[in-house]
């Protein structure tokens, strides 16, 4: 009897996976573009809702937060429901609170929105990836999945677009006692993304090795016969494949019969990952993702404010750290009226958006150069020494005291967080089909709780300790090299058999 393994590579790879390809990186590019987008959002939103620099840096991280809270959820939803109804509502869910978000009058109802665009856009990025490598055999998995990785720099460049044209804009109309600046429509503009990917993904079916880990093996067949035809190499009825062997069974939602089966079911899908053989491949990955999320993201989520202050004071030959210090101190002075009230001023300066698309050119070119030589090159070669460099390029940041050349060492620190995304796509090789969409949901949630926590440690430390931001990221990337080395040998090897 056939192998599914067989089974797929008989499928080929033709029209039907390019189209897969470009829905699934569409959905991770709306996923990444709300977790990000409020870096740009906020140091506008500001001036219409009232927030202390607490709430700056929460609403900042909220996102993540939620992720944090509902990964656990998606991965046993995604491992019994189904990978593609879980993509499918976590997309459409996700626009609708993303728009409502558009219309925060109170910093609390932008908070509490924005947790809801978090919980429920969470299970679109683990489940994804899931879905497409599903659908590829071992001698183009692993290419597909880096290409879909692909996208989430184009979610930066996506943003900065979209953010050079519309936040840029300076109008204000009132309607209805409401308010509508340019903030409010950049957030209805960018969640549309997510429409796109919705629409692209009521055409495929569900994925076929996940319908024969359900016990399904003869919709798995019409499932590769579909895609097989849908490639162009020929009808259904000549798909050569009638009949594949069954994998281990995995559990299905539809066996349940209330909230104690539900719940013993979650436990059996979680349990077995963290005890041997998956053990250790959990903590390493979840440290992984944990660390490069938590610099990269955490980071960003303060840049564009970070370069602001920077741009003020580039003439000057001073560290980035002593450039924050000066000009926070210059524009609280410069921020105060008249009659003591402090005025705020929305930074229409263009300067962010060239600078952070110039780090999604660099993000989207060092994917493609891991995309078409991941077959050559071995990764844990590639990643220790990528995240050496980034080690490196971090405490650089202490030290150079040229707006340029700071900018430069800053593109290639938060290039780390290219690996993290990377490593969350090859890891799925790591385990088996039953288990692989929970154990991807609880490493992306290691990674956003390390965005979350990063985010308001930066936050915290930034305006009093700046130097200690970057002590503590390089200190995280060194211990991060070394376990790459280790976890990417094991990939290494799951990749080749």
């Amino acid at each position: 009897m056939t192998t599914f393994e067989e089974a797929a590579t008989v499928v080929g790879n033709g029209r039907f996976h390019h189209y897969l390809l470009f829905a699934t990186g569409f959905s991770l590019l709306g996923v990444f573009t709300e977790a990000l987008n409020m870096a740009f959002v906020l140091p506008s939103a500001k001036c219409d809702i009232e927030m202390t620099t607490t709430e700056h840096g929460l609403i900042n991280a909220i996102g993540f937060i939620g992720v944090v809270l509902t990964s656990h959820f998606w991965g046993f939803m995604a491992d019994t429901w189904g990978r593609l109804k879980v993509i499918q509502f976590s997309l459409f869910s996700g626009v609708v609170f993303s728009i409502i978000s558009s219309f925060s009058v109170t910093s609390m109802m932008l908070l509490f929105t924005r947790l809801l665009v978090g919980m429920c856009t969470s299970g679109a990025q683990a489940a994804s990836i899931s879905y497409l490598s599903e659908f590829h055999s071992n001698a183009s998995r692993a290419r597909a999945l880096t290409l879909a990785t692909m996208f989430m720099p184009v979610s930066l460049l996506y943003q900065c677009l979209v953010g050079w044209a519309i936040m840029t804009m300076e109008f204000r109309y009132s309607m209805f006692g409401f308010i509508y600046t340019p903030w409010r429509l950049y957030l209805f503009v960018t969640s549309l993304i997510n429409v796109l990917a919705f629409v692209m993904l009521l055409y495929p079916p569900e994925s076929p090795k996940f319908v024969l880990a359900m016990g399904k093996p003869k919709e798995a067949v019409e499932i590769l016969s579909r895609v097989f035809q849908a490639n162009g190499f020929g009808k259904k009825e000549d798909y050569p494949i009638k009949e594949i062997s069954p994998e281990c069974l995995g559990s299905n939602l539809a066996n349940c019969c209330g909230v104690r089966d539900v719940l013993k079911m979650i436990w059996k899908q979680t349990w077995p990952l963290f005890v041997p053989p998956y053990l250790g491949n959990m903590l390493m990955l979840c440290y992984l993702s944990f660390g490069l999320y938590g610099v990269a993201h955490g980071t960003f989520m303060w840049y564009p404010q970070m370069l602001t202050l920077y741009y003020e004071n580039m003439n000057l030959p001073i560290t980035m750290c002593e450039a924050i210090h000066l000009g926070l101190t210059r524009n609280l002075t410069a921020n105060i009226g008249a009659d003591g009230s402090e005025i705020c001023k929305i930074d229409t300066n263009p300067l962010t958006y060239q600078i952070s698309m110039i780090f999604g050119l660099t993000f989207l070119v060092l994917y493609s150069l891991v995309a078409w030589n991941v077959k050559r090159i071995q990764t844990k070669i590639l990643f220790t020494a990528w995240l050496l460099l980034s080690f490196v390029a971090t405490i650089g940041n202490i030290f150079g005291n040229e707006f340029h050349l700071n900018t430069f060492l800053m593109v290639i620190a938060l290039t780390c967080g290219n690996c993290g995304s990377i490593l969350l796509a090859v890891a799925s090789d790591l385990f088996p089909t039953h288990y692989k969409g929970m154990a991807l949901c609880l490493i992306m949630m290691f990674g956003r709780m390390g965005a979350a926590a990063g985010g308001n440690i930066i936050g915290a430390l930034l305006f009093t300790q700046c130097n200690a931001i970057f002590y503590i990221s390089a200190s995280v990337l060194l211990v991060a090299t070394g376990i790459s080395y280790v976890v990417m040998k094991k990939i290494d090897e799951a990749m080749a058999k």
